[in-house]
């Protein structure tokens, strides 16, 4: 029996140590997921959540960083007085994934790997409320806020008929983590 339970002792501690994250040196993306703004100035910089090869809004020219999302992400962390970081989304099966991943929690392999803000979320009030069997918001650690663009398209009919209708309108927002 004694040694049942040393070779169970073993085990849990062996899990526990496998468990543990493993920091590969790389400061900016081994960092604590609880980044509050006083602890974003105090760092000196602000990492930027964009969805990678994502044009017009996100994507590399010769290795650097390019677009609308890139433009504006600078433009928060230069009125934040800090250096901006880019942090590469690669989409997962669905926005809860996204938000989970980079957002709050961090992907189960690389947990502290998070951004402090994500942009190009899709927004719309029903998802950013949206509440599980037992009554607990499903989106609960991150707040969904400052709508900046709203798309629209439209299909035009033939030159006779001048009609135009409405197909499809989204929003995009900033997220960040509660």
């Amino acid at each position: 029996m004694k040694i049942l339970s040393r070779i169970l002792a073993l085990l849990l501690f062996a899990q526990v140590v496998l468990s543990q994250e493993v920091d590969d040196g790389n400061e900016l993306l081994n960092r604590p997921a609880d980044r509050t703004y006083d602890i974003i100035l105090e760092s000196g910089y602000l990492k930027v959540g964009v969805y990678e090869n994502f044009p017009p809004y996100s994507y590399k020219v010769d290795g650097e960083p390019r677009g609308i999302d890139i433009e504006l992400g600078r433009r928060i962390a230069e009125e934040m007085g800090v250096e901006f970081k880019v942090h590469w989304i690669i989409p997962d099966e669905n926005l809860g994934d996204d938000l989970r991943n980079n957002v709050w929690k961090g992907h189960y392999l690389a947990k502290q790997r998070l951004a402090d803000v994500m942009l190009r979320v899709p927004y719309d009030k029903t998802y950013a409320y949206m509440q599980d069997s037992t009554g607990e918001y499903i989106n609960e650690q991150v707040v969904l806020f400052g709508p900046y663009q709203q798309e629209t398209t439209s299909i035009r009919w033939p030159r006779r008929s001048r009609q135009c209708v409405t197909v499809r309108s989204a929003r995009s927002w900033v997220c960040g983590r509660r």
